[in-house]
């Protein structure tokens, strides 16, 4: 208890409480389950939705397998829980512009996908800051994350 107190204090946030897990499948589903339930209690949010990109990783559970989109590892449809990624990653093998780069416009295709599911239906978004098991170390470009 004194280590999460510690936690909370040394980022500034005294009054937020830390969830500790064994690993990053594990903080993943507890994240989600989180963002699911504030949603729903805070603002009456109908579904949970969690979406994510096309070329992401989340951890090796039925859950984060179905949410992320690490074709190598994604279950089949039929066992996908009917989840899936909802938007292209900002980075060249899956978000290719012919013209140009991806920049922090690429965040749009993000919002497009909050928009066609109901921004009342997304309890969150998960974005990896750097994307590693399913791209190589891939890092948003400059402005993405804060759009």
């Amino acid at each position: 208890m004194e280590l999460m107190d510690r936690l909370c204090r040394a980022v500034g946030r005294p009054d937020d409480s830390v969830a500790l897990v064994t690993c990053g499948t594990l903080g993943v589903e507890v994240a989600v389950g989180l963002a699911r339930n504030i949603a729903r209690v805070r603002s009456g949010k109908r579904r949970g939705d969690i979406l994510t990109s096309t070329l992401s990783y989340h951890g090796m559970s039925a859950l984060t397998l179905a949410l992320a989109g690490n074709h190598a590892r994604r279950p089949r449809p039929e066992d996908a829980l009917g989840l899936g990624p909802a938007f292209p990653a900002p980075y060249p093998p899956v978000h290719d512009h012919a013209e140009r780069a991806c920049d922090a416009s690429c965040a749009e295709e993000m919002a497009k996908a909050i928009d066609s599911r109901g921004a009342d239906n997304v309890a969150a978004v998960l974005l990896e800051p750097v994307n590693g098991t399913t791209g190589g170390a891939y890092v948003p470009p400059d402005g993405y994350l804060t759009r």
